[in-house]
């Protein structure tokens, strides 16, 4: 015995839920099905049932099947449905119900891009989406291409599974999209279920952006003890990296990082040296190789005479105007201090001598 509620799609789209009843024995003609809501037969108009004619399978058996109506408002009040089926011989019936999970869990979902490697050695790319920890099992997933769903038979899901220990369940989606297909774009994996009203989308973009060829761009920064060339934008991520010094000689010295990938799918690599000889007019050249072609950035020093390369004996022994002009505002405040410190004693001085002569 089989009771098949309705799927995902037509919970979220219909006011009329169907169900289906599925009974496989011997003698199907001695069988009956009843249909119930909360244990009772419905009487409200618009939830009936039907019963199929039995047909017969290859193994000698055969099957009855019964389909029955739900307001998806009855659903939705978490109305338990039932299918009951008797034999004419027994007084005990076999019974199967489903009901509107009370506590549904919302799914995690992840996306699974094919690496570089990956993609550099197939002609065809598989997206994976993960949907883990749900509840209920009735899930939906398809996958969309900047917002336009995808053909189904461009991708392949596996049924829910059920996590060992509880009651949560997990499932995989799988898209496929050949080497001609791969372009700029964002797929995203699209889930329904019935913990939330509106779908679940999860978003990718740049997939293959790190296998389509984009030339490199570079800027040069100087330091006061190292030179850095950035590189960055390019795809895919096989390059070389190297300074020569005025044109004709490779520097052995530097340090190159790894390619990192960016947000965009495309690369970001740094050169570093450090100038071993760097006087005004010397160039050094950042070069780099890549498939879309090679590229060179210089760099000069400028023509800058810094007072710490080049001493003057004459300018560092000759106070500045600035430093003399300070040195004679002090002097000229002491002298005048000094004459008004005279007249003050002698002025003093004065008056007691003719105040004594009185």
């Amino acid at each position: 015995m089989f009771l098949l509620g309705p799927s995902i799609q037509t919970i979220l789209n219909r006011e009329d839920l169907p169900f289906t009843c599925l009974l496989v024995a011997y003698g199907m003609q001695n069988f009956s099905i009843t249909w119930k809501v909360n244990g009772e037969v419905p009487r409200e108009a618009g939830q009936t049932h039907s019963t199929t004619e039995r047909t017969q399978n290859a193994n000698g058996t055969q099957t009855l099947r019964s389909t029955f109506n739900m307001k998806a408002r009855d659903w939705h009040m978490h109305k338990n449905v039932s299918c009951e089926a008797r034999h004419v011989c027994s007084s005990k019936p076999q019974l199967m119900s489903l009901e509107k999970a009370r506590d549904p869990k919302q799914p995690s979902v992840q996306i699974l891009e094919p690496s570089e490697s990956e993609l550099a050695k197939s002609s065809e790319a598989t997206i994976v989406c993960l949907v883990s920890n749900f509840f209920p099992s009735d899930i939906d997933v398809y996958w969309e291409l900047n917002e336009s769903k995808l053909p189904e038979s461009q991708y392949s899901s596996s049924p829910a599974l059920r996590y060992s220990g509880n009651s949560s369940y997990s499932m995989h989606s799988k898209l496929l999209v050949p080497k001609s297909q791969w372009k700029d774009g964002a797929y995203s994996c699209v889930v329904r279920h019935e913990s939330f009203k509106s779908p679940l989308r999860h978003t990718v973009s740049n997939v293959f952006a790190s296998v389509i060829p984009s030339p490199p761009q570079a800027s040069l920064l100087r330091s006061s003890t190292e030179l850095v060339c950035l590189v960055y934008g390019f795809s895919p991520s096989a390059i070389n990296v190297t300074w020569i010094l005025n044109n004709d000689t490779q520097l052995v010295e530097q340090n190159t990082t790894a390619a990192s990938r960016g947000p965009d799918g495309r690369f970001t690599i740094r050169s570093h040296t450090r100038p071993s000889f760097w006087k005004p007019g010397v160039t050094y050249i950042c070069r780099v190789e890549h498939v879309t072609g090679t590229l060179l950035f210089n760099i000069t020093q400028q023509e800058v005479i810094r007072e710490d390369d080049y001493f003057d004996e004459n300018t560092h022994d000759t106070p500045d105007v600035e430093n003399a002009n300070e040195i004679w505002n002090t002097a000229r405040t002491f002298i005048i201090l000094f004459l008004i410190t005279v007249l003050y004693s002698s002025f003093v001085t004065l008056v007691k001598v003719r105040t004594c002569i009185r």
